[in-house]
């Protein structure tokens, strides 16, 4: 039986990339093109996906997986910018009035930095509603999606009113439209439209590793940075992705993070 070693001290990161290394990453990211703005009915605030995910590599025979301990930014216009780890919950396209639901994984169960006992369920607080093609003959099309939320309840919805023919590269938060007293979901059974000739969805389950903000005027820097505690425990194959908020201009932007492994 594995015996994990975990991170719980400066003196247990050191001792663990000593012993194993650690992985650096810089990511030069870019959003383009421009993208729908928010409303109320698509989770207020602005975003969109980056043009590029990446996948955590393979890691050697004593590595149970790593965890984002540090990460630096530079973001080329006023936003946000958010380093996150996502899994992809389902997706759904409509054509000729048909939609079709493709079921995608739940969210997995990791350990997180500092804890020694058991994995433990994982539950997207942020939520993303993704556009990968630019909608066509969609005028206020209503998006339900279907889901288990964070106590393993199943049968909940969520309901975005999307606005005319949304474009490619939008992203919606779906956390202010979950069914209430509801904070974060585990899985999607259903995604289905309301309007609409060719729709197409996918949705993603988000855990935010750093978060980077350059203040309104701004035309990019350091600005504020925040990285939440605490990390969990990233494994082979994992992506992460890049995302861009409070702007629907496209752009682009420079995120420099290290992964202290966690050593069995």
């Amino acid at each position: 039986m594995a015996v994990f070693i975990p991170n719980r001290s400066i003196d247990d990161i050191l001792g663990a990339e000593d012993q194993e290394g650690y992985l650096k990453w810089t990511w030069n990211e870019r959003t383009t093109p421009a993208v729908t703005a928010a409303t109320a009915t698509t989770g207020y605030n602005s975003w969109m996906r980056g043009l590029t995910q990446y996948v955590m590599p393979s890691m050697g025979a004593n590595v149970a997986g790593a965890y984002c301990i540090h990460s630096n930014a530079y973001n080329f216009a006023a936003g946000q910018m958010m380093l996150a780890y996502e899994t992809l919950l389902g997706s759904c396209s409509r054509a000729a009035g048909t939609d079709t639901f493709v079921p995608g994984s739940a969210m997995p169960s990791r350990r997180w930095t500092g804890k020694a006992g058991a994995a433990a369920q994982l539950v997207s607080n942020h939520t993303m509603l993704y556009v990968p093609a630019t909608f066509s003959g969609a005028v206020g099309v209503v998006c339900t999606i279907t889901y288990t939320n964070e106590n393993g309840v199943s049968g909940r919805t969520a309901t975005l009113t999307l606005g005319s023919n949304p474009l490619i590269g939008t992203a919606h938060q779906i956390g202010p439209h979950l069914q209430s007293g509801d904070l974060g979901i585990q899985s999607v059974q259903g995604i289905s439209f309301s309007g609409g000739t060719t729709c197409s969805v996918r949705i993603y389950g988000i855990l935010p590793l750093a978060l980077h903000h350059s203040g309104t005027g701004l035309t990019g820097g350091m600005g504020q940075f925040m990285i939440p505690v605490p990390q969990p425990l990233l494994q082979a194959g994992d992506t992460l992705a890049i995302y861009r908020g409070g702007t629907t201009i496209s752009g682009s932007g420079t995120f420099t993070s290290f992964f202290a492994p966690e050593t069995i």
